[in-house]
């Protein structure tokens, strides 16, 4: 009987040693598969849009977005690219409105490239940020940080618009010179 107890004891002893190493293994397999599931999402990385704005004829805002694809492949190639660019406006900078993604087509060949979005008209003073969907990697963080600042008028209309008011306040308030009589 003895002897039968050391036998048990033992092959349990081996069965749980080969469940532990089962255990270990499953459990090494399970997070690799959702570590490579989550990869795309959990990493950070940034596109460092760099956004001007001006205004056309008709008085919409657009906006040139300069984008740098550096971090991610030097240069894109095809299995490794940037597929879509997407922008967020704000007012005060507490909340966002994203606007619908732009895809990039036909993706570019050059790490840094410049993509136009047509905003339309603005009223008021809009915060403006950018960013960029990878191929791989998903979306990038949200940039420039700080916020760019877009106005309701442009640059050269604020400028123009600020000649005028000096120019008539100048012809309105304008010393008349006397007139010296030479009597």
């Amino acid at each position: 009987m003895q002897v039968y107890y050391l036998w048990n004891a033992k092959s349990s002893y081996l069965g749980h040693a080969k469940m532990n190493k089962q255990s270990v293994l499953a459990a090494v397999v399970l997070a690799v598969v959702i570590g490579l599931v989550f990869y795309p999402n959990v990493y950070a990385w940034s596109s460092q849009p760099q956004i001007t704005y001006s205004a056309d004829t008709s008085g919409r805002t657009i906006l040139t977005i300069q984008f740098s694809f550096a971090q991610m492949s030097d240069p894109p190639i095809s299995s490794h690219h940037p597929t879509d660019f997407q922008v967020r406006t704000s007012t005060a900078g507490s909340s966002w409105t994203e606007l619908a993604s732009v895809p990039i087509s036909p993706w570019p060949t050059t790490t840094v490239f410049t993509e136009t979005y047509i905003i339309g008209s603005v009223s008021g003073t809009l915060l403006v940020q950018a960013r960029l969907k990878c191929i791989i990697h998903g979306w990038s963080d949200w940039g420039p940080d700080p916020a760019i600042s877009v106005p309701e008028f442009s640059l050269p209309m604020t400028v123009v618009t600020s000649a005028l008011v000096l120019a008539v306040s100048l012809f309105l308030f304008r010393k008349k010179n006397p007139v010296i009589s030479t009597r």
